[in-house]
């Protein structure tokens, strides 16, 4: 990882940018034995507070090029990084503050929701369920099939597994007012010993999408909204305690820095 810090270092720095600009990553690995140890630079490089959201997949030995353990690509959004955080005259360029200027469309927003929920999978971090752009595009995380409130794996095998994650990615958009309807574009990995066995498996994955597209996962429009509860006031406008937590500590490093 410490090459791939040079060069995003390097590129970044090229275009105005910093590592708290990214709203999306691609993470690759060869072997998911190295994610505890990747994850630690990882989470050391984009940090933990409002990170960019994510979708790491372990592709197996020899199937990166070069012999890598790992790759990684991803999206910036310029300026956002700032935008999201406490304003500051000294540290806000002309962009950020006219950013802020505008009402109706926030540069970047971010959900991160860091504590046990009905209905979206905890972050197992550092990464976010999704980052909207200019209020309208949203990066949404990867999702597997995991049962929100008991973070394990659902029982019926990987058709039960994709129909949860297309779930988990419905209620996450829901959240944000949105549905799979809404999708743009999206991928979908199925573990290779599932296709070994049976090349004919991709036109029943195919078919559990379209049904999953269909139906928006199972989930009915305002679903999270109705049952989520609101926490305006609770968590100072936060999604949950843990990052209303992390922003009134960042709020007042940059006031003491300011």
């Amino acid at each position: 990882f410490g090459t791939l810090r040079q060069v995003l270092t390097n590129l970044f720095g090229g275009v105005g940018a910093t590592p708290q600009d990214v709203v999306y990553v691609h993470l690759y690995l060869s072997n998911i034995g190295h994610f505890a140890k990747i994850n630690k630079h990882y989470s050391a490089f984009f940090g933990t507070v409002l990170p960019p959201s994510r979708s790491c997949v372990a592709v197996g030995k020899g199937a990166l090029p070069g012999g890598r353990r790992v790759m990684l690509d991803c999206m910036i959004q310029r300026g956002s990084g700032r935008y999201m955080r406490p304003a500051c005259d000294d540290r806000d360029d002309e962009f950020v503050k006219a950013a802020r200027s505008n009402p109706h469309h926030p540069l970047r927003s971010t959900l991160h929701v860091q504590s046990i929920s009905h209905w979206a999978p905890v972050c197992v971090g550092p990464y976010s369920q999704a980052n909207t752009i200019r209020a309208g595009v949203i990066f949404l995380a990867g999702q597997i099939g995991l049962d929100p409130p008991s973070m394990t794996l659902v029982d019926g095998g990987w058709r039960a597994q994709l129909k949860q994650s297309w779930t988990n990615a419905a209620s996450v958009l829901d959240a944000l007012g949105g549905s799979l309807a809404d999708c743009l574009s999206g991928l979908v990995y199925i573990s290779s010993d599932v296709v070994s066995k049976n090349d004919a498996v991709w036109n029943e994955v195919s078919k559990i999408c379209r049904q999953s597209l269909q139906v928006n996962g199972g989930v009915s429009a305002g679903y999270i909204d109705e049952n989520a509860g609101d926490y305006s006031d609770k968590y100072g406008g936060y999604e949950d305690e843990g990052t209303w937590r992390e922003m009134c500590k960042l709020e007042g490093n940059d006031e003491s820095n300011g």
